[in-house]
Protein backbone atom coordinates (compact mmCIF):
# COMPACT_ATOMS: atom_id res chain seq x y z
CA UNK A 1 0.00 0.00 0.00
CA UNK A 2 1.41 3.33 -1.06
CA UNK A 3 0.86 5.85 1.72
CA UNK A 4 2.49 8.94 0.25
CA UNK A 5 0.28 11.76 1.41
CA UNK A 6 1.53 14.43 -0.92
CA UNK A 7 2.30 18.12 -0.75
CA UNK A 8 -1.11 19.09 0.61
CA UNK A 9 -0.04 17.68 3.96
CA UNK A 10 3.01 19.90 4.11
CA UNK A 11 1.23 23.18 3.45
CA UNK A 12 1.00 25.07 6.71
CA UNK A 13 -1.11 28.12 7.27
CA UNK A 14 0.62 31.37 8.15
CA UNK A 15 -0.91 31.04 11.61
CA UNK A 16 0.59 27.58 12.08
CA UNK A 17 4.04 28.68 10.87
CA UNK A 18 3.94 31.67 13.20
CA UNK A 19 3.89 29.38 16.23
CA UNK A 20 7.63 28.72 15.88
CA UNK A 21 7.22 24.96 16.00
CA UNK A 22 9.79 23.02 14.01
CA UNK A 23 8.91 22.11 10.44
CA UNK A 24 10.84 18.87 10.91
CA UNK A 25 8.49 17.88 13.73
CA UNK A 26 5.49 18.55 11.48
CA UNK A 27 7.03 16.51 8.66
CA UNK A 28 7.63 13.67 11.13
CA UNK A 29 3.99 13.92 12.22
CA UNK A 30 2.77 13.70 8.59
CA UNK A 31 4.93 10.64 8.00
CA UNK A 32 3.47 9.02 11.09
CA UNK A 33 -0.05 9.93 9.94
CA UNK A 34 0.61 8.22 6.61
CA UNK A 35 1.94 5.09 8.32
CA UNK A 36 -1.03 4.95 10.68
CA UNK A 37 -3.49 5.38 7.81
CA UNK A 38 -1.78 2.70 5.72
CA UNK A 39 -1.78 0.25 8.64
CA UNK A 40 -5.48 -0.44 8.26
CA UNK A 41 -5.92 -0.07 12.02
CA UNK A 42 -7.77 3.26 11.91
CA UNK A 43 -11.22 4.21 10.67
CA UNK A 44 -10.18 7.65 9.48
CA UNK A 45 -8.50 10.99 10.09
CA UNK A 46 -10.09 11.65 13.48
CA UNK A 47 -8.80 8.42 15.01
CA UNK A 48 -5.36 9.22 13.59
CA UNK A 49 -5.49 12.74 15.00
CA UNK A 50 -6.28 11.36 18.46
CA UNK A 51 -3.49 8.80 18.18
CA UNK A 52 -0.95 11.41 17.13
CA UNK A 53 -2.01 13.75 19.91
CA UNK A 54 -1.58 10.91 22.41
CA UNK A 55 1.93 10.37 20.99
CA UNK A 56 2.94 13.96 21.67
CA UNK A 57 1.84 15.75 18.50
CA UNK A 58 -0.55 18.41 19.84
CA UNK A 59 -0.44 20.29 16.52
CA UNK A 60 -2.26 17.42 14.80
CA UNK A 61 -5.56 19.16 15.60
CA UNK A 62 -4.45 22.36 13.87
CA UNK A 63 -2.77 20.71 10.91
CA UNK A 64 -5.66 18.33 10.25
CA UNK A 65 -8.06 21.28 10.02
CA UNK A 66 -8.21 20.94 6.23
CA UNK A 67 -10.85 19.04 4.26
CA UNK A 68 -8.41 17.81 1.60
CA UNK A 69 -6.05 16.46 4.26
CA UNK A 70 -8.92 14.71 6.02
CA UNK A 71 -10.26 13.23 2.77
CA UNK A 72 -6.83 11.92 1.81
CA UNK A 73 -6.29 10.26 5.19
CA UNK A 74 -9.79 8.76 5.09
CA UNK A 75 -9.08 7.40 1.61
CA UNK A 76 -5.78 5.82 2.68
CA UNK A 77 -7.50 4.29 5.73
CA UNK A 78 -10.37 2.91 3.64
CA UNK A 79 -8.05 1.35 1.08
CA UNK A 80 -5.87 -0.21 3.78
CA UNK A 81 -8.91 -1.70 5.55
CA UNK A 82 -10.28 -3.04 2.24
CA UNK A 83 -6.93 -4.58 1.41
CA UNK A 84 -6.78 -6.21 4.85
CA UNK A 85 -10.34 -7.56 4.49
CA UNK A 86 -9.51 -8.98 1.05
CA UNK A 87 -6.38 -10.67 2.44
CA UNK A 88 -8.37 -12.18 5.31
CA UNK A 89 -10.94 -13.67 2.91
CA UNK A 90 -8.36 -15.70 1.01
Amino acid sequence: MHSHIGPTFYMLSAKARGKGVSRERDVHMWREAGKLAASGDYEGWLAIEWELRSRGFPRAKLLFDNDRVREKLDDICRRAREQRADANRT
